[in-house]
């Protein structure tokens, strides 16, 4: 537990006043961007990297409302919201989920302010942000990118027990994210 606490406040740096930046690499809105995503297949096994070693879980593609990731096999349920909103929880420990947000915000401030209202951001890598509860015990992340139609983000919960394994898959599983048409 100490040697999460220790990467957590390694990682803790002050956020640029305008939030995060969303991904240039999955920008959308142009045909060449949108025809350059390669036909998705309907499985696949995902990669992570826990202490140091490779474990691998099948996936199977999802596609919402203008986007498609991979959620891996095993342990989620699948609950719809408003607006395009999905979330999978997970059946295991239900404060850990994966959301996707199609129209989190017009500008990345607007999005990040709304997706981390409750929580103190602490850190920003390019299209991710991070955030951690009052006390510390329960973290939120995301991943922003630009679309037509303002930013879409994936984010994902858990708690510093799970900061190790879920953290990771996670994260992993959010960067499966793509726009499509």
């Amino acid at each position: 537990m100490k040697r999460i606490l220790s990467l957590v406040l390694s990682l803790v740096i002050p956020l640029l006043l305008w939030g995060c930046k969303p991904s240039g690499l999955h920008t959308a809105g142009t045909t060449e961007a949108t025809a350059a995503l390669p036909t998705r297949e309907p499985t696949t096994q995902l990669e992570f990297f826990l202490e140091g070693m490779a474990e691998y879980q099948d996936a199977t593609l999802y596609t919402g409302d203008g986007y498609s990731l991979y959620i891996t096999d095993d342990g989620w349920l699948e609950i719809p919201g408003e607006n395009g909103q999905m979330t999978w929880q997970s059946s295991y420990n239900p404060v850990i989920s994966l959301t996707v947000i199609p129209n989190a915000g017009a500008i990345p401030r607007q999005a990040t302010d709304a997706i981390f209202q409750g929580y103190t951001l602490s850190a920003q890598e390019g299209a991710y942000c991070y955030g951690h509860s009052a006390d510390g015990l329960f973290y939120r992340a995301a991943r922003l990118i630009e679309t037509p139609n303002g930013i879409l983000a994936v984010t994902w919960d858990y708690s510093l027990e799970a900061a190790e394994g879920f953290g990771t898959r996670l994260r992993v599983i959010a960067g499966t994210l793509e726009i499509s048409n």
